[in-house]
């Protein structure tokens, strides 16, 4: 099965009365890195949530957010005489524009009026309770990563099926296609898809790819030059004065395109010593994807 590198997942949960929510996401990452945030809850417990994570995530950046709330409150929780204080104060500044009621509503919606003794209520079974809730939210987590990487994989499936298919039916269309091309020259020779055949392999090590390149322009300067400009001269053999045909070695320039074409030239000029060598650089624009020329010479 395969699972996406980045998720998300929530568990909430009432815990001896507090309010605890635990969130949790998760990030590509080469290794394993956790960050546990856990409020103002002993730091011994990190250890715990360590474990935890462990058993749901192999890899990845693990952020584990321990959010503790506010307590439920009750009338005993409440801080009369701060309530009343605080209602007093706000009737006399708003000149009686609100009433009682209204100013002590206000008043009670302010958290400073109920009196929370977190240390009380944290409990070994509220601890229990805050790694129970870590649980849940990872394993919302893990459902939420493995039903990503499956539709990432099931749309990676139907993106390989679909250049499939347009590879084939360019090969298919490419001889007519290319008839538009006079330029375009394919070359189809054994010993050049045999060459071609070593320098993909993986297991090629650079010492092999550089050599086999070399060797490669070679076989393709066979092909290439089947119109080349040749002359006539004269040869003394050993046994007379004959006419010859021989290639007009000054009127062919071998210009490799920048970086990738430099690898060929050995190749060629093994056939034509005494080639001019020329160099042009082009870049690719990144927004317009037109070709930039940066050196001709």
């Amino acid at each position: 099965m395969a699972y996406s590198m980045t998720g998300y997942g929530t568990a909430k949960a009432n815990i001896n009365g507090i309010d605890v929510e635990v969130q949790v996401k998760t990030l590509n990452h080469r290794s394993l890195d956790m960050h546990v945030s856990m409020g103002n809850m002993p730091g011994q417990l990190e250890l715990l949530f360590q474990k935890m994570i462990r058993q749901f995530v192999g890899r990845g950046r693990v952020d584990v957010n321990v959010i503790i709330g506010e307590q439920s409150k009750s009338r005993g929780d409440l801080n009369l005489p701060l309530l009343e204080a605080r209602a007093s104060t706000l009737a006399a500044l708003f000149n009686g524009a609100w009433s009682r009621n209204k100013c002590l509503e206000f008043c009670l919606a302010q958290r400073e009026v109920w009196d929370i003794d977190y240390s009380a209520k944290m409990t070994e079974s509220f601890f229990e309770g805050v790694l129970e809730t870590t649980r849940q939210a990872l394993e919302m987590l893990t459902k939420a990563r493995r039903t990503e990487g499956k539709a990432l994989q099931t749309y990676l499936l139907n993106a390989l099926d679909e250049i499939d298919t347009s590879r084939h039916s360019a090969l298919v269309r490419a001889p007519e296609r290319l008839k538009d091309y006079k330029n375009v020259h394919i070359l189809d020779h054994p010993l050049i898809r045999h060459k071609l055949a070593i320098i993909r392999d993986k297991n090629t090590n650079t010492k092999q790819f550089r050599e086999i390149v070399g060797e490669l322009a070679t076989l393709m300067a066979y092909e290439s030059f089947k119109d080349v400009p040749t002359q006539e001269i004269e040869v003394e053999t050993p046994l007379e004065v004959t006419k010859q045909t021989v290639v007009k070695e000054n009127s062919i320039a071998i210009v490799p395109i920048l970086r990738a074409g430099l690898g060929m030239v050995d190749g060629i000029l093994t056939l034509f010593p005494a080639a001019k060598v020329g160099h042009i650089g082009l870049y690719r624009d990144e927004e317009t994807l037109e070709p930039q020329e940066y050196y001709c010479k």
